[in-house]
């Protein structure tokens, strides 16, 4: 079962729902580094400036981490070999 905020069908239907429900899980599983407890755990700061800073800084550094997967996606993309790491 899906709950939306959605009411007109018009604007987006129940396959639509559907389908932003799941990509959801990619942007969980990119976030699951900033809600580890053995990161989190770790912090502590006084100031909550400097919390959102850090949070900002996290957030750039995922953004920056997503860009380059997807790069390297799209370039391997035609490739017939496999890449061992």
């Amino acid at each position: 079962m899906l709950v939306t905020s959605i009411l007109d069908n018009h604007k987006m239907t129940d396959a639509q729902v559907l389908s932003e429900y799941k990509e959801q899980t990619s942007v969980e599983t990119s976030f699951k580094v900033l809600k580890d407890p053995c990161f989190i755990d770790e912090l502590f700061y006084k100031k909550p400036h400097r919390v959102e800073s850090l949070a900002y800084i996290m957030i750039i550094a995922l953004m920056l981490l997503t860009l380059l997967e997807r790069t390297v996606r799209q370039s391997l993309k035609g490739e017939t070999q496999r890449v061992m790491v």
